[in-house]
Order: structure tokens, then C-alpha cells, then sequence
């Protein structure tokens, strides 16, 4: 009798969101900006829309910058993921790649899927580097979403890359 053995690939999903349009009204340090009404409006569509694709969501990790955590706060409720899935880290307060690279491959390797909310050129240097084709701009509350086959963090490269730019 032929046993056969079958191996199934723990495949890993990072989405990655860019904080919703923020307000340059008041001279404030960047850290500090806050969404406009038109940020607001737009994030609660966003995470309203897409409830059901983000609802296999682990875990959830934003800048600190009020723009992208106010971002994270609207997406996490409106979308029924939660805020006790929300956790703020402040090395996703870059607009280089390379920490959210570091970032990423530090992750749990229990968590499967995770959401970063943060900023651009950032997020779109990152979701170019480990996909497996050109990421556009990701635009105020856009995302995407990248599918590797690996069970690993630390090994995630050439990812099945989607995205969301939305109006």
C-alpha cells in the first residue's frame, strides 16, 4: 500500500494600508497631523467595503503618527476586526521601506495574516520590494495585499500582489 504524504504551505498575507487623507490646516509636527473630515469619510468607506476581505486579519500594527493611528482606529471598528487587534509601533513611523522590512521579518510566525497602517513613499517602496510585480501608488486610504507561500516572515519575497486605490 503507497502512503502518500501531503504538506500543506502555511501561506502568509501582509496588507498594507496608507493613513487617510490628513490635514496640514495647523502648523503642527508631523507626528501630530490629524485626518480631515474628507480622510474620515473616506477611511469609514474603505473599512466598510472591505469588512469581509479584511476579516481574516491576526493583527494589526500602526505608526504612531495620529494620522495613521486614527486610520487604524476607524479601519479596525468599521471593519469588525477590533481594536484589541490594534498595536502601535513606532519604527512603522518611516517613510523608508527598510524598518517596515526589519519589521515584518521579526514577526510571529503564529500570526498568518497581518494589516501595517502607515505612510507613503514607504508602503508602496515595501509592497514593490516583496511582490511579484509593479505596485502603483498607493494613494490616502488605499491598500494592498500581498500572498506569500512561505511559513516563514523572514522569508516572505515575491508575493501575489492586490490593491485597492480607491476615489
Amino acid at each position: 500500500m503507497e502512503h502518500v504524504l501531503f504538506s500543506t504551505l502555511i501561506v502568509k498575507t501582509l496588507f498594507l494600508l496608507r493613513h487617510a487623507k490628513s490635514s496640514w490646516k495647523n502648523p503642527l509636527q508631523d507626528i501630530y497631523r490629524p485626518l480631515q473630515e474628507k480622510g474620515i469619510d473616506r477611511i469609514l468607506r474603505v473599512a466598510q467595503k472591505n469588512g469581509k476581505t479584511w476579516n481574516e486579519i491576526d493583527a494589526v500594527f500602526s505608526s504612531p503618527a495620529q494620522r495613521a493611528l486614527h486610520t487604524a482606529s476607524i479601519a479596525c471598528i468599521e471593519s469588525k476586526l477590533g481594536c484589541e487587534k490594534l498595536t502601535v509601533v513606532s519604527s512603522l513611523y518611516s517613510f523608508s521601506d527598510r524598518p517596515l522590512l526589519e519589521f515584518v521579518h521579526q514577526l510571529d510566525n503564529h500570526l498568518q495574516t497581518v494589516m501595517l497602517v502607515g505612510h507613503n513613499p514607504a508602503l508602496t517602496q515595501l509592497a514593490n520590494y516583496l511582490s511579484n510585480r509593479p505596485c502603483p501608488d498607493l494613494k490616502t486610504a488605499a491598500w494592498a495585499k500581498i500572498q506569500f507561500d512561505t511559513s516563514t516572515w523572514n522569508k516572505v519575497h515575491n508575493g501575489v500582489l492586490t490593491w485597492e486605490i480607491t476615489s
